[in-house]
């Protein structure tokens, strides 16, 4: 029988394992598919109880900006401190010359390294 600390360490490195965010696709061109009204969602594993959280790189960013972002906390059974999921909705103003990335910030406010970009679809 596996250990309760073996079980939490496992969980918590499966959590880390997953903190790479996704941009939804549907197929295997290059770029995300954008909706009838040309928006995508960007998601990212996060917990901002930990300090970190994920913002939009407007200097890095042309063509499109963040309609929406909502935080979907984890199922958590009571308990603080738990992660869960950032949806970036993203609207395309030129569908044929964008670029859109978000960046993952430390508690002291300074970007960690850690990217997720319109481009990294497949």
């Amino acid at each position: 029988m596996i250990s309760k600390k073996i079980k939490v360490a496992l969980i918590f490195g499966l959590v880390l394992i997953s903190s790479v965010g996704f941009v939804v696709a549907a197929n295997s061109q290059s770029g995300p598919i954008l909706d009838e009204n040309n928006n995508f969602v960007m998601t990212v594993h996060a917990n901002p109880s930990t300090g970190y959280y994920w913002v939009s790189n407007g200097g890095e960013s042309h063509g499109a900006h963040v309609i929406d972002k909502q935080f979907v906390q984890d199922y958590n059974d009571g308990m603080l401190g738990v992660g869960g999921i950032y949806y970036f909705t993203i609207h395309v103003d030129d569908i044929n010359d964008y670029y859109f990335k978000i960046n993952e910030v430390s508690p002291s406010g300074e970007f960690t390294g850690k990217s997720i970009d319109s481009d990294m679809v497949n």
